[in-house]
């Protein structure tokens, strides 16, 4: 076929490109559209010329060319080729693209998973890197306790736990994490808030300054040891100065120079205990 001047013309072919939503609202508008490209552009150029439009580091994309997965894509490293590189032109004259979006698993681990014959399944590679992306967050965990003398919760507060029996598991700058009575604790530094949350990744308070976290812990722990005992969590007490918690959906919160939520009766209940006493206050009152 003769193109302008009488050249001739490459043979081109339709590439029909598509992707996965990445967030509700994303899917407002269709994101199909077409290529015509030479035949004999490699799958490479291909995957390259129309990877997603979106994205951020960490995002993996699968390219499915033609029903079949050959390639792992992200803003981070590019097309990496889950099969040989050749150019390829479609029998029919068009083919389909298509990105699916594994979300924000690791896009070196995902690529090695699938040359190591995993199945393209996002659920299961989903919780499989669940996994290995905790144990690679306990061993940076580990190795920052060791790398610093800086801890999250001040002295006098590791002291009133200590004594009141919690054995810390894991307490660097930015995380503190101990089980207490068949308990998991987890207590750690969000921006500028300190957060507690308690028992299989319920967030029970986060708190600003930190000295309110390091108060209502040690009465939270308290008050299971006076309840373990047979006696009420809190003792009957005066209610001292402090900023108002107000209702909101799901907690209750006060914004400010002292910004606090605490999410049910119990968080709010202790909240007030806590307020205007200092720590030989709160165990005295607490009889332990």
């Amino acid at each position: 076929m003769l193109g302008l001047f009488g050249r001739k013309k490459e043979p081109e072919f339709v590439l029909r490109v598509d992707r996965d939503s990445v967030a509700m609202g994303d899917d407002v508008e269709s994101h199909a559209y077409e290529m015509v490209l030479p035949c004999g552009t490699s799958i490479s150029e291909a995957v390259d010329l129309a990877s997603p439009s979106v994205g951020a580091p960490g995002w993996s994309w699968i390219a499915v060319l033609g029903g079949t997965p050959v390639a792992v894509w992200s803003v981070d490293g590019g097309a990496r080729l889950l099969v040989a590189d050749a150019p390829f032109g479609p029998p029919h004259g068009e083919i389909d693209l298509f990105f699916r979006y594994f979300v924000q698993i690791d896009p070196e681990w995902l690529y090695w998973e699938l040359r190591n014959g995993a199945a393209p399944d996002r659920r299961a590679l989903e919780e499989a890197f669940a996994g290995h992306a905790a144990r690679r967050r306990e061993v940076a965990d580990r190795a920052r306790e060791a790398s610093t003398t800086e801890r999250l919760l001040g002295e006098e507060c590791v002291a009133v736990l200590t004594r009141l029996g919690v054995v810390f598991d894991l307490h660097h700058d930015r995380l503190c994490r101990f089980d207490f009575v068949g308990t998991s604790w987890r207590i750690e530094r969000l921006d500028t808030m300190t957060r507690v949350t308690m028992g299989g990744g319920h967030a029970t308070g986060s708190f600003r300054p930190s000295s309110w976290a390091e108060k209502w812990l040690v009465a939270a722990i308290g008050a299971r040891l006076r309840l373990m005992a047979g006696r009420d969590p809190l003792p009957s007490f005066d209610l001292r100065p402090a900023p108002e918690l107000r209702p909101q959906p799901h907690m209750w919160s006060v914004t400010g120079a002292d910004t606090i939520q605490v999410s049910d009766g119990t968080g709010l209940l202790l909240y007030h205990f806590v307020a205007g006493r200092s720590f030989s206050e709160i165990l005295s009152e607490l009889d332990l």
